[in-house]
């Protein structure tokens, strides 16, 4: 093949993923699968940020220098923006001829587990009503939509979903994330707002006029974030918008910060039912309820308030659609083993499934490594047994869960922060542990820990 030809972007993308794979064991995340898209498209750093909606500083700053070094480990060359469609066309040319046909089965991309599902992904798994009915509540003027669960089981996937329901009404949206903002910024109310307000406005394609607006020296942060929606964001829009903010959860160490933000939120939305201009305003918002372990849910500014969705696990039939979609002829007794073992926990089930079908693991050694540190969860569990450990009071209860098979009672608040955590289930006034992967690796490790 000639170095001149022109390939389409499906199998350059394909060669770059069938080689990162090769060198790494380990197929490009979602985000590295886009922005590869995007740089071949000829975009900058900044406008497939907007259109990926994430900051340009995530983008240009991570993603793509991660992506270049492992299209660089994978091809032997070095790679960048400017190189990258020459570098993955000789990555073309060295495959089999059979394998470059867009027909191939080598082009069922299947990225690894972990982020948010793309919209197009063919395997994202709906789960009862939850979907269809944001959707539909979205589309209302005075929507707040809380969605809440632990880490892994597909808020953001949602989120995206919703916010694509609400463009096809023509609705304008905008998506922010916490975990972009540094530090520094959620430290700090009145430039954390600023930042919201300049992320917000350059969604919309707005100038920045918060020179115009703000005025510290007579109000307060919250009073200019307020008048910067109601005098220039919203009146300059002919259609309602949908704000997304994602991952709330980040402000909750900064008390001082996360009340103000939370009653901000709350009155907007309790604005939006009476004034004209705010409307127009809906919000949607997600957090990750483990991290309440710092903060009283209790005494939340949210608490009450809007449309609260709290995501399903799965159930045997979704596990068994998600085997499906990656072609595994999986039992029926198979299928209920790993729905068992995890508890449905979206995440573990995608994971499993993946390394089943991509890195050919059996089931067997799935299961049977699956507490060790040797298994596919490892890292998960390591992470939640840190979340745990941070509080001695959970740690404490959490233990007694796991060491008695009858259940037993807690207090409202444990109950909430362990469920928060996906740790465990109710039944009726019984905790027990939501899975047999957290009832063995915990009652090991924490009673170690208690020994020790």
């Amino acid at each position: 093949m000639s170095g001149s030809t022109d390939f389409p972007h499906e199998q350059l993308i394909d060669a770059a993923n069938q080689a990162v794979f090769q060198c790494d064991k380990e197929y490009l995340r979602t985000i590295e699968v886009d922005v590869l898209e995007e740089c071949l498209t000829g975009l900058t750093y900044e406008k497939m940020a907007e259109q990926l909606d994430y900051s340009s500083r995530y983008i240009a700053g991570d993603v793509a220098p991660t992506l270049w070094t492992k299209l660089a480990r994978a091809s032997g060359e070095e790679v960048n923006k400017s190189k990258l469609r020459e570098v993955l066309k000789r990555l073309l040319e060295r495959k089999p001829a059979q394998e470059t046909s867009l027909g191939s089965k080598s082009l069922s991309y299947k990225p690894y587990p972990g982020g948010p599902v793309t919209l197009k992904s063919p395997f994202y798994i709906q789960r009862s009503e939850v979907e269809s009915h944001c959707c539909q509540v979205v589309l209302h003027p005075g929507t707040l939509i809380r969605i809440r669960g632990a880490k892994g089981v597909g808020k953001t996937s949602l989120v995206n979903r919703i916010l694509q329901q609400a463009e096809a009404h023509q609705h304008q949206t905008t998506y922010i994330d916490c975990q972009w903002s540094s530090q520094a910024l959620l430290n700090d109310l009145d430039r954390l707002l600023r930042w919201l307000c300049l992320q917000v406005g350059r969604q919309l394609s707005l100038d920045n006029r918060l020179a115009d607006y703000w005025d510290s020296e007579l109000l307060t942060s919250i009073d200019n974030c307020s008048q910067y929606f109601e005098d220039y964001l919203l009146p300059s829009l002919d259609q309602p918008l949908v704000l997304g903010i994602d991952s709330v959860e980040q402000i909750f160490p900064y008390p001082h910060v996360a009340g103000d933000v939370l009653r901000m939120l709350r009155s907007w939305h309790e604005r939006s039912k009476s004034s004209p201009v705010w409307e127009k305003l809906r919000l949607v918002i997600t957090h990750a309820t483990e991290d309440y372990v710092s903060l009283d849910i209790n005494h939340s500014p949210l608490t009450n308030v809007g449309e609260p969705i709290a995501l399903d696990l799965f159930a045997v039939e979704q596990v068994q659609e998600l085997a499906n979609r990656y072609e595994l002829l999986w039992q029926r007794s198979e299928i209920e083993t790993l729905q068992q073992r995890v508890g449905g926990h979206p995440y573990l089930v995608h994971l499993a499934i993946y390394k089943a079908a991509v890195e050919q693991m059996s089931l067997r050694t799935i299961l049977e490594t699956s507490d060790q540190e040797t298994g596919i969860y490892f890292k998960h569990l390591l992470r939640l047994r840190e979340e745990l450990l941070q509080s001695q009071d959970l740690t404490a209860a959490y233990i007694e869960v796991t060491n008695t098979p009858t259940g037993i009672e807690l207090n409202s608040l444990q109950i909430y922060h362990l469920q928060s955590l996906g740790l465990v289930e109710l039944t009726d006034n019984l905790v027990f542990p939501s899975c047999s992967l957290y009832l063995e690796y915990f009652q090991r490790e924490l009673n170690r820990d208690a020994i020790s």
